[in-house]
């Protein structure tokens, strides 16, 4: 480091992640006393990862349950705030529903109009600053013998 330089720019810190920060001064005869900790947490973002295990059950003709588990800690940077479902029209590749449900819920009953007969469900996780990653495509069709 420059004597001259008053700040230093950390690269590469992961993202809503707490570092400690510590400064000490040094010469040729050694270094100095380390100051205390500095606590600095980083900026939020959004989850790198869909939600995982994401399945879907028939009830009915017209009805299904999608169930979830959670994004991995590692992978959510930030505080999840809920997850959103979405359901494709697999004929024509249009959004059918989109369900917003909070971050304590890991399951959702979904209803589907009798001219869907093909879907996907994808979930995601969504911070303040975003939406995360989608899980794949889980296919569906054929609810009960329609």
């Amino acid at each position: 480091m420059n004597a001259d330089v008053y700040h230093v720019v950390l690269r590469d810190v992961k993202l809503f992640t707490w570092y400690c920060l510590k400064m000490l001064a040094f010469t040729r005869k050694g270094d100095g006393a380390e100051s205390s900790c500095v606590f600095i947490l980083t900026q939020e973002g959004v989850p790198s990862r869909a939600p995982v295990n994401v399945t879907t059950a028939a009830l009915n003709s017209t009805s299904f349950a999608v169930t979830w588990q959670p994004v991995h800690p590692d992978h959510v940077h930030g505080i999840v705030i809920g997850y959103k479902i979405l359901l494709e029209n697999m004929d024509d590749a249009l959004l059918v529903l989109r369900e917003n449900v909070d971050v304590d819920q890991n399951q959702i009953v979904l209803s589907v109009s009798e001219d869907v007969s093909r879907f996907c469900v994808r979930v995601l996780a969504f911070t303040s600053k975003g939406d995360g990653k989608k899980s794949s495509c889980i296919e569906g069709w054929d609810l009960v013998q329609r």
